[in-house]
């Protein structure tokens, strides 16, 4: 099957889809049992799951599941290679144009969100140092956003990002 050029994003879309029907309190179509396959094809399935988004939730739902299903995929590639080196580009690059034109600089919400996330996942943990909420990523937040997108998955870790956004109810 030829994906296409749009592939990724469509990946990404779905990802994003899933975590909005999964963690929602108002699931997205067809609920948790009919979760989309992450292979980048736009299919019925994918159509019906962003139409249904779009008509009852709007723009900015479906904004919502595009920017989790992004950073879901950066977790994913990252957990393979153990890497968030990168992390403040990605999360920024997925959620700061949810909250302000990135360009135009100012607080990274998106930043302390994230790591007030690590730091809830950490507070489960014995001996956990909770980490600065500054919104500046460095290597101490890097190196907790490996550690538990090793252990919790991208996928645990992203929908815990979601509910601290607040996107899931």
């Amino acid at each position: 099957v030829d994906k296409g050029a749009h592939a990724p994003v469509v990946k990404q879309l779905q990802g994003g889809l899933n975590m909005m029907s999964k963690f929602a309190k108002t699931p997205v179509a067809g609920g948790a049992e009919s979760r989309l396959k992450l292979d980048g094809v736009m299919g019925p399935k994918t159509r019906h799951s962003m139409r249904d988004t779009l008509s009852k939730d709007g723009f900015g739902r479906f904004d919502e599941a595009l920017s989790l299903g992004q950073f879901r995929d950066f977790a994913e590639r990252s957990r393979a290679g153990g890497s968030g080196i990168n992390l403040g580009k990605e999360i920024e690059g997925s959620f700061a144009n949810l909250f302000r034109a990135p360009k135009l600089g100012g607080p990274k919400i998106e930043s302390s969100v994230l790591q007030e996330t690590l730091n809830r996942f950490g507070s489960e943990r014995p001996n956990y140092t909770p980490l600065k909420v500054d919104g500046d990523i460095g290597p101490k937040t890097s190196d907790t956003f490996d550690l538990f997108n090793k252990s919790l998955g991208p996928d645990k870790l992203t929908g815990g990002l979601g509910k601290m956004f607040g996107f899931f109810g």
